[in-house]
């Protein structure tokens, strides 16, 4: 109660009515972010914020926030011919890169990038069959000459530029590469920050680096073979304070595309990335084979004296892969023929005329050489010649011959030759006269007395 001007009661009325500020707890729990009244919350913690209620009254609302990490893994896996590697649900049998996405105990993504390589060794030839003597000529193809050590790259101050290209956040996100050497060694130098949503550089080509500690971030990709669609980490996969970053890479011949994204965020905030193109200094190191033989180059000549399997294998990152061939050695064959013949001997339309060893090659039904020996012993004919001068006939081996002429007599001599005996008869005719005497008690005759009567010849020369 108060006094007016005038020293009379002024009584002043107010009709109050005391409103309350608001009070509000919230608890969240998510994966690598999480976006609240506009902000974006990289880190567990507690965080305010604070409005005003329908009254006009402070509205303050605590946020208890659990940001879980998702979680990346590269791996390079090495598969022989044949092989399947077995990841989740997923079986992969052939050379790629391979995205699988799983759930961690706090229901955040795991993905693992399965970079898979097939070691298809394979010896050129099949099994084979080669003739006794022969050479066989054994080729490895399809399979790793040279592999890069991932896990031994570094870069080099030898390392020389190919390219140079930075990407901003109003550029296109995808640049392509001067054309690159087969089989040569490369990596890309990322470096540069970006922020999303924000304005705020919060993010390099791999982390999120203002959580604590730095969670990988799986939105940047880039690719050798197609536009956006593998996903790859840095080598270290570290975090590194200065946000430079190395990939390395195997040129293919070709032109390479290089693909940048953030999940969409990147083209409209601030922030650039620089990427170089170096070829690499690094030495490659070379994987040889082993042949069961010894022998360590990827061509070699055999000549195995009898049936033989061949393997060949190469160990890459632990992984040893082999492949094998059968040489089956076809022997040649022999035959030995003992041959005694009279004067000459023909064989395999060749005459000979003396003894020896004479060898005749020609080929088996196997195709290899068939090797005929033959021992030849030449046994000699006899001949000899004889004159004879006979009167009126002359028996010669039981054959009698009445006229002059050359007659031949073929035998056989102990060598079981031909023997010829050769005659050359001449038949002489014999003269006769017949006497007849009368003589008293005897009679003197060419010297010769006779007392008795008869017919007597007397045979002499004419």
């Amino acid at each position: 109660i108060l006094s007016n001007n005038n020293g009379c009661d002024s009584i002043i009325t107010i009709d109050l009515t005391i409103n309350f500020s608001d009070l509000i707890t919230e608890s969240s729990v998510a994966c690598d972010t999480y976006l609240w009244n506009g902000q974006e919350y990289l880190s567990s913690g507690n965080y305010n914020y604070v409005t005003q209620n329908t009254a006009g009254c402070d509205s303050i609302v605590i946020l208890d926030l659990i940001i879980n990490p998702s979680y990346s893994l590269v791996d390079s896996v090495f598969l022989c011919e044949g092989e399947v590697y077995n990841i989740g649900n997923n079986s992969y049998s052939e050379s790629g890169i391979y995205i699988d996405v799983f759930n961690t105990q706090d229901y955040c993504d795991s993905i693992v990038t399965s970079h898979i390589e097939v070691i298809d060794l394979d010896i050129t030839q099949n099994d084979t069959s080669i003739c006794f003597g022969d050479t066989l000529h054994l080729n490895v193809q399809g399979s790793y000459n040279q592999l890069v050590s991932i896990d031994e790259f570094e870069p080099n101050p030898n390392d020389v530029l190919i390219d140079n290209i930075t990407l901003d956040y109003t550029s296109y996100s995808t640049v392509e590469s001067v054309p690159l050497d087969d089989g040569v060694l490369y990596y890309l130098e990322v470096s540069g920050t970006f922020g999303v949503a924000n304005g705020s550089n919060h993010r390099d080509a791999a982390f999120n680096y203002t959580s604590n500690p730095p969670s990988p971030s799986t939105t940047w990709t880039w690719d050798t073979i197609c536009d956006n669609c593998q996903n790859h980490r840095p080598i270290p996969d570290i975090y590194n304070p200065n946000h430079v970053y190395y990939y390395p890479f195997v040129g293919n011949g070709t032109t390479t595309f290089f693909h940048f994204e953030d999940g969409g965020g990147y083209g409209d905030n601030s922030g650039s990335l620089n990427f170089r193109i170096f070829q690499s200094s690094f030495v490659i190191s070379s994987s040889e084979y082993i042949w069961s033989n010894g022998e360590t180059s990827s061509s070699i000549f055999v000549a195995p004296f009898e049936s033989t399997t061949f393997v060949v294998s190469q160990t890459i990152q632990g992984i040893t892969c082999s492949d094998s061939i059968v040489v089956d050695v076809l022997q040649p064959s022999f035959s030995i023929n003992e041959v005694s013949s009279c004067d000459n001997y023909l064989w395999n339309g060749q005459e000979y005329t003396s003894s020896g060893v004479y060898n005749y090659v020609t080929q088996n039904v196997e195709g290899c050489d068939s090797t005929a020996i033959l021992d030849l012993t030449i046994l000699e004919s006899t001949f000899s010649a004889t004159a004879v001068l006979n009167c009126d006939s002359y028996v010669w081996n039981s054959q009698t011959y009445n006229s002059s002429g050359i007659y031949d007599y073929l035998t056989v001599n102990s060598f079981g030759c031909d023997s010829v005996a050769t005659l050359n008869l001449t038949i002489l005719s014999s003269n006769s006269s017949n006497t007849v005497e009368s003589s008293c008690d005897s009679y003197l005759w060419n010297g010769q007395e006779y007392t008795s009567s008869g017919v007597y010849n007397y045979v002499t020369q004419n």
